[in-house]
Parts: structure tokens; sequence; C-alpha cells
């Protein structure tokens, strides 16, 4: 749990994962725990290891980078898609819809589907928690009580 205004690790991961799968000519993973990343992976050369690094110290949440990112040998680079996986999205969007009972989410390719029944006072408050999450889209198909 977080407190008022301070970003939960999957947030913070959430960001970190769509930097990384900017980062050109990088295939790198990351951790975070308390706000500590950890960069893992491979980079084409030194400049990009330090852009991966820069790029993870702008994350909004993040306290301190690890960086354990290799100059990758001959071996082609794998770039992730424009989203972080439906897993961590999932993950993170968990967390956002835990404090409202009646709401259920389904997440597909990035698109998060919202399901279910809110009051209408809550509404804007999770809206901007989701869209804060940077999803593809959000398809809101609750109902109003």
């Amino acid at each position: 749990m977080t407190s008022c205004g301070e970003r939960s690790d999957t947030q913070i991961q959430l960001d970190i994962t769509r930097k990384m799968a900017a980062t050109e000519g990088a295939s790198i993973n990351s951790t975070v725990n308390n706000g500590v990343v950890t960069l893992s992976g491979d980079c084409k050369d030194q400049a990009c290891i330090e852009e991966a690094e820069k790029n993870a110290l702008e994350v909004s949440g993040v306290k301190s980078v690890v960086n354990n990112v290799k100059i990758a040998g001959n071996a082609e680079i794998d770039r992730a898609g424009q989203f972080a996986g439906d897993e961590l999205l999932n993950k993170a969007v968990n967390e956002v819809i835990a404090g409202y009972e009646k709401v259920s989410v389904e997440i597909n390719e990035g698109i998060v589907v919202l399901k279910g029944k809110i009051k209408r006072s809550e509404l804007q408050e999770l809206m901007q928690k989701l869209h804060a999450l940077k999803p593809k889209r959000i398809d809101n198909q609750l109902v109003i009580e």
C-alpha cells in the first residue's frame, strides 16, 4: 500500500517497461523494489546503456537505479511492444480497482475493459487513476449507480 501521492512499485514498473521498450537498440528487463529500479539485459553500445539509466531516472517515483545492463555481443536486439505486457498492466489495474468492489476488468493487448457498477461520485477518480497507467485504450462499460 502506498501513501497519498506515492506511486506503487507496479505503477513505476509499468512506466519503466514502456521507457525501456522505446530505448532503441536495447533489450532491457527491470524490477522495482521500494522505488529502487534494477535494470538488466543488453544494449547495442555504452550510449544506449546510459540512455536506459537516464530514462529510468525520469520516471516519477524512482528513488535510484542499479544499472546491470551489458553491451550485447553480435546477438540481435529484440524490441518490446509499445505498451507494457498485459500481465504487468493487469497487475497495476487490479491495484487501482481494488477499492471499487463492484468493478471488474479485462485486459487484452493493452486495452482495458471496465465492467460492473460504480457510483457516479467515484467514476472520475477511477478513470484518472487508470489513464495514469497509460493503456492503449479504456473501454468503459460501467453502469452508473
